[in-house]
């Protein structure tokens, strides 16, 4: 998923500098966002490795914010 993240981010990047769709601070806001679910995937998967059940909701909710969040700026 962070691979993904990454590639996206790039091609916002790309599409920006061929003068496309975003423009810099768009773009800034979209990686800032792309930031927040990475840092909440590793959030998830260290709860998922003590077991903490609370620590997995709330990481899979902060990701669910942070895709509604991009998919309302894409």
């Amino acid at each position: 998923m962070i691979e993904k993240l990454y590639k996206l981010r790039f091609i916002l990047i790309v599409m920006d500098k061929k003068g496309a769709l975003f423009d810099k601070e768009e773009i800034t806001v979209l990686a800032q966002l792309l930031t927040g679910i990475k840092d909440a995937v590793g959030k998830l998967e260290s709860a998922e490795e003590s077991g903490d059940k609370e620590g997995i909701l709330t990481a899979k909710k902060e990701i669910r914010n942070f895709q509604k969040e991009i998919a309302k700026r894409l």
